[in-house]
């Protein structure tokens, strides 16, 4: 059925006040969610655009303007064509890209969808241009009634501790005067807690809040029905249980105006809190995993192997036999093969399955009615991941169908070659993710090719799969602290041709050559397909690498229970190359 969705942007500009010239919906939550809720996803609702990334300007008088970048350029434009609405690719952040279009306006916005730090560079940009920002409480709730979806509470669960919840709090509050309490958000609530929810589709982090005194219980702000009796008992024995903002005595609170939504600091000032404006530690401290937390990701990480492996193997062979395959179907293989696990949760996000044309979209969204048939010749990208009670992954591929051509080879061999160097990398303690990004970029710099996207973001443990501070892009100034886990996956995208990425998950670790500098440790434990890469183009020293990469994956994953045609792919595939050379 055909959807009217410019009769739902009129519907919802209808029902905002008069003195409203505009109405900007942007992809946030008062959670701060990595993956929008259906509940707060106005942007998809109003426009069909479904992309994880974009903001929506409605305006009046004017043309509507749709923002998002380089990963959802085709969808988002053609879009936009659709409805008659002005597309540009966001090159800036927002506070920059905004004022052009508003000048003299007064442009509306649902304060729930936006933090507190947000609201203020706005509002900073916007008079500048003699336009003002006004915030509307619940406009979503009063401008989306017609089919939208319900808010989700799923009920709290807990992963075994890797570390005590006393002892995290014990460090947070090593951080505060005498008197002063803090608020803090989901993902660090979920940290201090280890608490775990479905409030959101493959997330793990529940939708909640804890606030923690200098001194006495820290409060868990949810509603008490999310928690069974013995999971109550158990988090209060160790100091912690189930409040409301109402519990909280009045007095100096410390919060980041960066991780709050405005709607709940305009709350918090209005119910007599004295706000003091601190940045968060939390986040850099969830980033630099402890050493339960590296032991059980490197499970999760092996066990996310065998599964690939057999999911793989029983792909080539039912190709092999002339079934007719899409990437859908392949991406359904792949989810049920993970979900076999015993410690499996969820996907870490939607696996991306895309084949030839398919994959030069960064963020090619695997669908059923939309899905490539596997068949001709190219390569196979295949970049997904999960959550499990072990960690969580995020594992990238590429994969031979029939015999792709030289170039495509070469260029999977050019982005194969980046991340093998980031992995081998020496630098200095204290270096930033910044000045490591080019090392994987060179091999194809070298040819003249380059990436949009950063080359490695922070991973989380059992949680969100793209973890901030923490990245390898040309946009973080944030040492690498040793136990950091990040993704190392370059890529190289030719428009409707072709599209390559390689992934691997890294741990900072001490140089054991060089005192004072740090390295990577590789945890990933997945082969790399040999027919997707062209080893003839590569050097003695990355032929060695791989060699000495799949000795190891070879003998760790011959220990698991393979199937015998998994057995065999791995053996065919870890095959030395050095000898093959000589």
């Amino acid at each position: 059925m055909s959807i009217d969705h410019l009769g739902r942007i009129r519907s919802f500009l209808s029902t905002l006040p008069d003195t409203i010239d505009a109405f900007l919906v942007v992809t946030g939550d008062p959670w701060g969610s990595e993956y929008l809720p259906d509940h707060w996803a106005l942007r998809a609702h109003l426009t069909g655009f479904t992309g994880s990334a974009g903001t929506l300007l409605l305006r009046r008088a004017a043309p509507h303007v749709l923002w998002t970048d380089s990963r959802y350029t085709l969808a988002a434009s053609e879009r936009c064509r659709a409805l008659g609405l002005v597309f540009h690719e966001q090159r800036r952040a927002l506070p920059r890209e905004l004022p052009e279009e508003v000048e003299g306006l007064a442009v509306g916005f649902d304060p729930e969808t936006l933090s507190e730090a947000e609201v203020r560079r706005l509002e900073a940009a916007l008079e500048e241009v003699d336009a003002r920002l006004v915030a509307l409480p619940d406009a979503l709730r009063s401008g989306w009634t017609e089919d939208r979806p319900a808010e989700v509470a799923a009920p709290l669960f807990r992963i075994d501790p890797p570390e005590a919840s006393t002892l995290r709090l014990a460090r947070l509050r090593d951080t505060m005067e005498e008197g002063e309490s803090t608020l803090v958000g989901p993902e660090e609530a979920a940290w201090f807690t280890h608490l775990r929810a479905f409030d959101v589709a493959c997330n793990t982090t529940p939708h909640l809040r804890l606030w923690v005194p200098k001194k006495g219980e820290a409060l868990l702000l949810t509603d008490p029905s999310r928690l069974a009796a013995p999971l109550v008992d158990e988090l209060s024995r160790e100091g912690i249980r189930v409040g409301t903002l109402a519990d909280i005595p009045r007095g100096a609170l410390l919060a980041d105006p960066e991780r709050l939504p405005a709607s709940l600091w305009r709350d918090l000032a209005r119910a007599g809190f004295t706000l003091c404006e601190t940045p968060s530690p939390v986040p850099l401290w969830m980033s630099v995993k402890c050493g339960e937390e590296i032991r059980r990701t490197k499970l999760a990480l092996l066990e996310d192997a065998r599964a690939q492996i057999e999911w793989m193997a029983k792909l080539e062979e039912r190709l092999a036999a002339g079934e007719r395959l899409t990437e859908w179907d392949a991406a359904q293989m792949l989810v049920a093969e993970r979900a076999k696990a015993e410690a499996y949760l969820c996907e870490s996000f939607d696996p991306i399955v895309a084949f030839g044309p398919n994959a030069a979209l960064p963020h090619y969204e695997t669908a059923p009615e939309t899905a490539a048939p596997l068949e001709g010749n190219g390569l196979l990208l295949v970049d997904s991941g999960a959550h499990s009670r072990l960690g969580t992954t995020d594992t990238t591929r590429m994969f031979a169908v029939g015999t792709p051509s030289a170039e495509a080879l070469a260029a999977s061999t050019r982005v194969l070659q980046g991340m093998l160097a980031l992995a081998r990398a020496r630098f200095p303690e204290g270096t930033p993710g910044v000045s490591l990004d080019a090392i994987a970029r060179a091999p194809l710099w070298a040819a003249g090719l380059d990436f949009g996207h950063g080359t490695g973001h922070g991973i989380g443990f059992a949680q969100s799969v793209h973890e901030g501070p923490l990245r390898i892009s040309p946009r973080c100034p944030e040492p690498l602290p040793v136990n950091a886990t990040l993704s190392d996956e370059p890529g190289y995208y030719e428009a409707g041709r072709f599209g390559i990425r390689w992934e691997n998950t890294l741990r900072v670790v001490p140089d054991p050559e060089h005192e004072g500098f740090l390295a990577f440790e590789t945890l990933t434990r997945l082969p790399l397909a040999r027919e997707a890469f062209d080893a003839s183009l590569l050097t003695d020293e990355e032929i060695r690498q791989i060699d000495g990469f799949h000795a190891r994956v070879r003998e760790e994953l011959l220990a698991l229970l393979l199937s015998e045609r998994g057995r065999a792919w791995l053996l065919r595939e870890t095959r030395p190359l050095g000898k093959e050379r000589s």
